[in-house]
């Protein structure tokens, strides 16, 4: 599964011009018919974008033909149509298109024509309620993932992260360079198999382990101090609580995975992703309702509101730390930076924006949570929008 970064998701958040087009259409990853209904699904929403561009901006025919040309050369690639996931997004601009796969449930088909793009689906990527790391320690192969409730992709660590207990030993002259570390370590077995099992572990051979797993924490805890996320460990029994004994950074989930995870087997790792959502699902939920009991135990205060106007200002102006959102409603309008007020309107037009998105938007980029939920599970159950502040609002 390819990774869909903050960068992406700001670069197209921030592209705010007219004849923006966002089609989402569901995908699945196998297919009786030659994918022809996921097919006929996407040019549906086309043809549909198309004339929606004709009769809101007046656009010629050809003009309008020759823009969403990019959308129509994929229904003639077949091999795009072979390999797909759950959703596909399509995205449209006077100066660029982009197209992407993602493991996200969506029920219907769906377009949009604006200024600028429309992103609430992709949201749930996002949250950072739903993200964290695992972290799989394997002497031959030390292997880190970024992991959401919809996606799982291994992150690069790059050439100066040592990833094997012989990379360690050789990059620090503990063994000679025609020496191998099975030979060093008294076996002809790969390392991770099976000569070190808990207390039956040489000490000497303990020692360069967490010598090892310390150099190992310093350079990978750089990158989990920056996102703040919580880290789940995986391995075999003993080496678990040997790394545990290195490191500084405090998200890691004390529950961890426990087995020999062989990528040559489960190359895209999904047994050791289905055991680590086993792990962070019931923390998630905890960590959902806990904002909701932190909204209604601040609401009587200036650290949190459901009043429309004021919650969408604070999240637009970067102070919105967690944000509830009702799935199914739209606020149409604009945002007047200067005055620092909003223009709303009763529907979408070529020139306006949903203002809900917007605000989700923002604070997902300033690293705040999102959660999207249905009328009846709203804090407020009569509002659209509530939130808790990072500092007293008052409008």
């Amino acid at each position: 599964m390819e990774l869909f970064t903050i960068d992406q998701l700001n670069e197209l958040a921030t592209s705010k011009v007219q004849h923006s087009v966002t089609i989402y259409s569901p995908t699945r990853k196998q297919s009786t018919d030659n994918f022809q209904q996921d097919k006929i699904h996407f040019k549906n929403q086309l043809q549909a974008a198309r004339q929606q561009l004709v009769n809101l901006y007046g656009m010629e025919q050809d003009e309008v033909n020759q823009y969403l040309q990019p959308g129509f050369n994929l229904l003639d690639n077949d091999n795009f149509w072979h390999y797909s996931s759950d959703m596909l997004a399509f995205f449209l601009t006077p100066q660029n298109n982009y197209v992407f796969k993602f493991p996200l449930k969506v029920e219907e088909p769906s377009f949009h024509v604006g200024k600028g793009l429309m992103l609430r689906p992709l949201l749930p990527l996002f949250n950072r309620n739903g993200r964290y790391y695992v972290l799989n320690l394997d002497l031959e192969n030390v292997r880190l993932y970024e992991a959401t409730p919809y996606s799982f992709n291994e992150v690069e660590l790059g050439e100066d992260v040592q990833t094997s207990v012989e990379d360690y030993l050789r990059y620090f002259n503990k063994i000679d360079r025609d020496d191998t570390v099975q030979r060093r370590l008294g076996t002809s077995q790969p390392a991770s198999g099976g000569v070190f099992h808990g207390q039956a572990a040489d000490e000497q051979e303990k020692e360069h382990i967490r010598q090892w797993f310390y150099n190992l924490s310093r350079e990978l805890e750089n990158r989990f101090k920056e996102d703040q996320l919580p880290v789940v460990l995986a391995g075999v029994d003993y080496l678990v609580p040997l790394y545990r004994t290195t490191i500084d950074y405090n998200k890691y989930v004390e529950d961890y995975v426990t087995g020999n995870f062989d990528n040559r087997n489960d190359p895209q790792a999904q047994g050791l992703y289905k055991q680590a959502m086993a792990i962070m699902e019931p923390k998630f939920k905890q960590q959902e309702e806990k904002a909701v009991e932190q909204y209604h135990n601040l609401k009587a205060g200036d650290f949190a509101a459901s009043d429309t106007e004021k919650t969408i200002l604070a999240a637009l102006t970067g102070q919105v730390d967690t944000l509830f959102i009702r799935k199914d409603a739209f606020l149409w309008g604009h945002y007047d930076e200067q005055r620092y007020e909003l223009q709303i309107q009763r529907a979408a037009t070529p020139e306006n924006t949903d203002l809900l998105t917007e605000a989700a938007v923002k604070t997902v980029l300033m690293k705040g949570k999102v959660f999207l939920y249905d009328a009846n599970d709203m804090p407020e159950k009569d509002s659209i929008v509530a939130a808790v502040f990072r500092n007293p609002v008052v409008v």
